[in-house]
């Protein structure tokens, strides 16, 4: 099930799937013979959404991204420890349950004796072929966004998010100058960010400090400190942004003195996309692992139903507390920048 901002076309969806006149998202929330809601809003709106479906007793699967803040992840949380039915929220991603990353990737880099360097990347440009979860194509998205669509509809929706987005920047930021570099970066990393810092963090874990942050809009890096096993230090290098270039250059790559272990991402609704790939490069020799975009989201749903029906146990890593240390990421990466050229400027800017 899906929630989206209500448009007759979005709507009549379950119409014709559920013979039921569903006119606004509450009648989505409410309707008894829906156990399980997947909330694809917006940041700007998907809490609240969360919070009336948890409220009704549905369980919520959330794409990638608890939260657009830590106060939101609490509410989130609180009301999930109360939720009636037992119900739970379950944070997705098509990239972490790719079986190629679960079974090859992450079992290679633990058992990897030192990593030398990491380097994560999520350049991407825009695809003419690329389409929403929806299927509506991105050129249509970018038009509504711009609000060059007629639809006044539309119009009505993207002014509504604007306020919503300003509450939420105010919420975020408490009381801090929203400068167009702040504001540009906390976009960034509440939609295409997050799903390759969240691949980061689930293979590494939060870093033990960040620096050298750059805001260059739209592109952006920054530098993970992390000590490995041993007790050696190593750096990892994150650098992101959106161009016009049709091309996906998305990847998490980690370097030890033997072996060099890659997995890379393709656009994620792209019709000929090959989700994810993972190469083990050691000596001369290289080994190919794929995964079809269909095994990627039969393990995940795999893991939600034994999420569901068994203990939360069965899949913590995709359990809220898990989500919420992607936004402590988040903020770890605003402190840096502020200590840079923020509330604290040093004399190196």
């Amino acid at each position: 099930m899906e929630l989206r901002t209500p448009s007759t076309g979005c709507l009549s969806i379950p119409l014709a799937v559920y013979d039921q006149p569903f006119t606004s998202d509450s009648d989505h929330i409410s309707y008894s013979s829906l156990d399980v809601i997947y909330n694809l809003l917006p940041p700007e709106t998907s809490e609240a959404a969360t919070l009336a479906a948890l409220a009704a007793g549905k369980h919520v699967v959330l794409d990638t991204l608890l939260a657009p803040s830590l106060a939101s992840a609490r509410r989130i949380l609180a009301a999930a420890s109360s939720a009636p039915n037992n119900a739970r929220v379950f944070v997705s991603s098509a990239r972490r349950n790719a079986p190629c990353f679960t079974d090859v990737f992450k079992a290679e880099v633990a058992s990897l004796e030192r990593i030398h360097y990491v380097r994560c990347r999520g350049i991407t440009g825009r695809s003419p072929a690329f389409v929403t979860p929806a299927g509506i194509p991105f050129t249509t998205v970018v038009q509504e966004a711009k609000g060059t669509d007629e639809n006044e509809t539309a119009v009505s929706s993207s002014s509504s998010l604007r306020k919503a987005w300003d509450s939420l920047l105010r919420e975020v930021f408490k009381g801090q100058e929203l400068t167009p570099e702040r504001v540009a970066l906390r976009r960034f990393l509440t939609a295409a960010g997050c799903h390759d810092l969240s691949v980061l963090r689930d293979t590494l874990g939060v870093p033990e400090s960040v620096s050298g942050i750059s805001i260059n809009v739209p592109f952006y890096s920054a530098t993970f400190h992390y000590t490995d096993r041993t007790g050696h230090p190593f750096a990892v290098l994150w650098e992101a942004g959106v161009d016009d270039v049709s091309r996906c250059d998305a990847h998490l790559t980690v370097y030890a003195q033997g072996k060099t272990l890659s997995v890379e991402y393709d656009y994620p609704y792209h019709p000929r996309a090959t989700p994810a790939r993972v190469l083990v490069q050691q000596g001369a020799d290289t080994k190919v692992h794929t995964s079809s975009l269909f095994e990627s989201y039969a393990a995940l749903f795999k893991r939600l139903h034994r999420y569901l029906t068994t203990t939360a146990a069965a899949a913590a890593d995709a359990s809220p507390d898990d989500a919420v240390l992607d936004l402590r990421l988040f903020r770890m990466i605003f402190d840096q920048y502020d200590r840079q050229c923020g509330t604290i400027r040093t004399p190196l800017g």
